[in-house]
């Protein structure tokens, strides 16, 4: 069972991460684009909005793709959300659009996800491997709120993007492998 979980762990936290920046990034971002935390606050809306209704048709996606290149192409656009954060986000509507596109991303992610543990885990270890595979949202809240001290004060809020933009492309090309023994 770990060996399962293993690659879907940082994939659920790169996935979930953009959204949670925004949140923890309010203070030198609004500086910037003049803005307070209303204004993430639809952001970060807009990220949850967007991932409710994708959900609905990525079960389908995952079911008919496979779970893993689902998982892939979820990381990929999270990828492109963060680096359209980190290098051309220059006002609050390219940060919806970008916040929106994460959040269709993120409904892929979650949803392969949960695809992948029903099909390639047994039923009694169901339990335990959703409990685990949920942990991994606030493992983003986390993350964000690490970055925060550790990097953002030092190099700008981009960076932290683009470690978000990174995390995704590593996860997605780390699930390379776990695609040769399940599709």
């Amino acid at each position: 069972m770990v060996g399962l979980l293993a690659p879907l762990l940082p994939a659920i936290v790169a996935s979930i991460l953009p959204v949670f920046l925004i949140g923890a990034l309010v203070g030198p971002m609004g500086s910037e684009f003049g803005y307070r935390e209303t204004t993430a606050g639809w952001l970060m809306a807009s990220f949850f909005a967007v991932s409710a209704l994708v959900s609905r048709r990525a079960g389908s996606i995952a079911d008919s793709v496979g779970p893993v290149r689902t998982l892939q192409v979820g990381l990929s656009g999270s990828a492109v959300t963060g680096a359209t954060m980190a290098t051309i986000a220059d006002s609050v509507p390219v940060l919806a659009v970008a916040m929106m596109v994460g959040g269709g991303c993120n409904a892929l992610t979650q949803i392969a996800a949960n695809v992948y543990l029903a099909r390639y885990l047994p039923p009694a270890r169901h339990g335990v491997a959703f409990s685990i595979k949920q942990s991994a949202n606030p493992g983003g809240v986390l993350v964000a709120g690490l970055l925060l001290p550790t990097l953002v004060l030092t190099t700008g809020w981009r960076s932290a993007f683009g470690v978000a933009s990174g995390a995704a492309l590593a996860a997605a090309l780390g699930l390379e492998a776990v695609r040769r023994w399940h599709p």
